[in-house]
């Protein structure tokens, strides 16, 4: 069975989606039997590929707020972020373009047709963009982030360098548009949608009767 999601790794609830996503998988015991899709989706194509100020230093400045204020803007995000296991320090996070950060993904994913290696650098690009305040467009920090989950550096270099995958990555956030979503997380479980953030009970639902379904 599969289930796709389109995700960005700047999105604190597709973080927290995704992680609930792969808990509710293995406590249903189908982490071997469900093949996890993941698609991509920009939530702002338009991002510089070095950021000049934190998410929090450009809230303050453009609300003008103080920093006490900024850190209750994001309280709740965090606190999303702890009950699902996570450190999201939202107000901390550089934003920068997430698209070579796709595309490493779409590679792994496709060219190299690991999935499990897959899911570990989307787990962990979450992790270095909202625990570790890293900028995802650095193209040293996702070669890093490849290494760590044992892609090899040189063939991780060599796709970064080049254009590959930014066409799909393009053709699976244009799939999102035709079907008039503008927001992620977005979920097809069996080919049903499920769009924004679930709670661990719709998703152990939803799979179990997609799964036990596709077996009849």
């Amino acid at each position: 069975m599969e289930i796709i999601i389109w995700l960005d790794y700047a999105c604190p609830y597709c973080y927290v989606d995704f992680t609930r996503l792969q808990k509710v998988i293995k406590s249903l015991s189908l982490d071997k039997k469900i093949y996890l899709n993941i698609h991509a989706a920009q939530i702002d194509p338009s991002a510089p590929k070095k950021a000049s100020k934190t998410t929090g230093e450009l809230l303050a400045a453009k609300d003008g707020l103080t920093k006490k204020e900024v850190l209750q803007r994001f309280e709740g995000i965090k606190e999303l972020g702890q009950r699902a296991g996570l450190d999201i320090r939202y107000q901390d996070t550089k934003n920068t373009d997430t698209m070579d950060a796709h595309r490493l993904v779409q590679w792994v994913l496709h060219e190299l047709k690991d999935e499990d290696r897959a899911v570990q650098l989307a787990n962990l690009l979450f992790k270095t963009y909202f625990s570790e305040n890293k900028e995802l467009a650095d193209h040293e920090v996702l070669i890093d982030r490849a290494y760590q989950v044992g892609i090899n550096k040189d063939k991780a270099h060599k796709m970064l360098d080049s254009d590959e995958y930014r066409d799909l990555v393009i053709e699976q956030e244009d799939i999102l548009e035709d079907r008039d979503i503008d927001s992620v997380p977005y979920m097809l479980i069996d080919n049903r949608a499920y769009s924004g953030i679930q709670d661990e009970d719709v998703l152990k639902q939803a799979i179990n009767a997609a799964f036990y379904a596709s077996a009849k």
